[in-house]
C-alpha cells in the first residue's frame, strides 16, 4: 500500500473535484447535445446497430459509446448521468498511467505522471463533458500497456491488444489507426525483444 497510497489519494481527490456541479450546466453544443441525443433515440427506436440523429442514421462515429450512454442513462439520463461516464473513465486512465509508471519506473515518476496528467487542459476539460475521447484514450493506453508487457506477442496477449485496440475503434472510429500502424511496425522491426524484456534485465 505504500507504493499506491498517492494514487488513492489523487483518484479521490480527481474524481470529488470533477463531479462537483458536473450536471449544473446544460448540455453544450454540439457534441454533447448529439452524443445525448444518440442515446435518447438510440432507446426510443429500439436501434442498436448504428447511431441516430433526428431519425437519420448518423455513421459518423460507432455505436458503443452510445451504448454505454443509453445503459448508464436509460436513454434519457440527466446531464450528470451520462457526464459521469467521461469521469470515471478519466480517474480510470489516471490510475493506468500511474501503476504502469510505477512498474516499469518508480514511484516518484507515477506521482509526477498523474500530476502532470492533471495538468493537461484538454483532459480536465474532456474529463468533464460528454466526449469519446477520454475513454478512447483510455482504451488506446491499456492496448499499447498490454503491447508493452507481452514479450512473445502470441495467443492471449495479442489477443487482448487487439481487443483493446477493437473497444477503442468501436468509440471513436479509425482514429486509433496511427496507434495501431505504430504498434504494429514496431512488432515488424523487435519480433523478439520488448520493453518489459530491456526492464527486467536490468
Amino acid at each position: 500500500m505504500k507504493k499506491y497510497w498517492p494514487v488513492f489519494l489523487i483518484s479521490i481527490v480527481t474524481f470529488v473535484s470533477f463531479v462537483y456541479k458536473l450536471g449544473r450546466d446544460l448540455l453544450w453544443d454540439w457534441d454533447e447535445c448529439l452524443y445525448g441525443q444518440y442515446a435518447v433515440e438510440m432507446v426510443q427506436k429500439n436501434h442498436f446497430l448504428t447511431n441516430i440523429w433526428n431519425g437519420y442514421i448518423d455513421l459518423q462515429k460507432p455505436p458503443l459509446y452510445s451504448w454505454i450512454l443509453a445503459y448508464i442513462g436509460d436513454g434519457n439520463g440527466s446531464e450528470f448521468t451520462l457526464r459521469l461516464v467521461s469521469v470515471i473513465g478519466a480517474v480510470s486512465l489516471l490510475i493506468s498511467i500511474y501503476i504502469f509508471a510505477i512498474r516499469f519506473f518508480s514511484q516518484r515518476i507515477a506521482v509526477l505522471s498523474a500530476l502532470i496528467l492533471l495538468t493537461a487542459e484538454v483532459y480536465v476539460i474532456y474529463s468533464m463533458k460528454l466526449s469519446t475521447d477520454i475513454l478512447y484514450s483510455y482504451f488506446i493506453f491499456l492496448a499499447f500497456w498490454q503491447w508493452w508487457e507481452t514479450r512473445e506477442r502470441k495467443g492471449w496477449m495479442v489477443l487482448a491488444v487487439g481487443v483493446f485496440f477493437g473497444i477503442a475503434v468501436m468509440i471513436k472510429g479509425l482514429g486509433s489507426l496511427q496507434f495501431i500502424v505504430a504498434i504494429g511496425v514496431a512488432t515488424l522491426l523487435f519480433p523478439s525483444k520488448t520493453r518489459s524484456e530491456e526492464h527486467t534485465s536490468e
